[in-house]
């Protein structure tokens, strides 16, 4: 099958109220409260990129994958495991089939049919003034402190059992490629790996799904990933989020793997998200990288990673 994009990604979350509040001034734009679910919304043609399932549990509830067509679905749903197709649910019109990964991750193929609006005009980001090319001629730049938005949902990092068993089945299920793999030694044990989607010529993203060995929590999101319009509007965002008195989790760097400058932060019930910019993006030419997992893999610069904490700033 053909995987358009990655669409969204979905939470349970016990305070939907506060979610939504740390969801608006993380960038998003609230497009519908339905059935006590709260579906939010980036600057994309995306019907949204985030929602919160209101319940007393926390953690991933599913995240969803946008495929070609119906028939797409129609071949999903003579998979093993796989559900029938099913409207989905919401505020824009569509159907899905649902299927479970080896960790018990609900993951749902959607066709939409009618999404429910168009997409905003994002700012643009300022040309930049370089030594050897200057570009942005008698304009200052003037970023401002408001809040910048969310462009699109770009990646969910899931901590897997197996990673390789995770990759082999997107890969047969999603048809997604490898794009880079971790290894515990540099012939040894296969602990992380960054899966693209498969478009032929057309450049994608670095990675719209990547796993991480995790024996202590398989089956749970790492984080997920937020796309910011520039490197500006990423750093305005951290000021909000900062002045708001949200709890910031590392960064501002720049990833090794996908080269992307990133930023994260935990949201009211714990989960990890990102905002991100400037990422790498291959076609089907670009041949898989292995490297050896070390701390400096994860970062060409940014600050000390710190001990993890909760939502409240309590390290765990």
């Amino acid at each position: 099958m053909r995987v358009k994009s990655i669409s969204h990604v979905a939470y349970f979350a016990t305070h939907v109220a506060r979610m939504s509040e740390f969801l608006a001034d993380f960038g998003m734009r609230p497009v519908a409260l339905d059935d006590g679910r709260l579906y939010m919304g980036g600057t994309d043609a995306a019907p949204f990129v985030h929602v919160c399932v209101p319940s007393h549990r926390t953690g991933l509830a599913w995240i969803a994958f946008e495929v070609e067509s119906r028939q797409d679905l129609a071949e999903a749903a003579c998979l093993e495991g796989a559900s029938s197709i099913e409207p989905v649910a919401g505020p824009a019109e569509g159907a899905c089939v649902r299927l479970i990964d080896p960790d018990g991750v609900e993951v749902r193929l959607v066709h939409w049919t009618r999404p429910s609006r168009a997409g905003y005009a994002a700012t643009p980001a300022p040309a930049p003034n370089l030594p050897w090319q200057r570009q942005r001629l008698g304009v200052p730049v003037r970023v401002g402190s408001e809040r910048s938005e969310v462009f699109r949902l770009g990646h969910v990092l899931l901590n897997v059992r197996d990673v390789h068993a995770s990759g082999q089945w997107y890969a047969r299920h999603l048809g997604l490629r490898l794009s880079d793999s971790l290894h515990a030694e540099a012939a040894g044990e296969l602990v992380g790996a960054f899966y693209r989607l498969s478009r032929g010529d057309e450049y994608v993203d670095h990675h719209s799904i990547g796993f991480v060995q995790s024996l202590s929590s398989p089956g749970t999101a790492h984080h997920a990933s937020f796309e910011m319009a520039s490197f500006d509007a990423l750093g305005s965002a951290h000021q909000v989020l900062q002045r708001r008195g949200w709890t910031h989790r590392w960064g501002i760097g720049r990833h090794v793997l996908g080269s992307q400058i990133f930023d994260y932060w935990y949201d009211p019930e714990g989960n990890i998200v990102e905002h991100y910019a400037d990422g790498d993006v291959f076609n089907e030419g670009a041949a898989a990288g292995r490297h050896l997992n070390s701390p400096d893999i994860l970062a060409q610069w940014a600050p000390p990673l710190p001990q993890a904490r909760d939502a409240g700033g309590q390290a765990r």
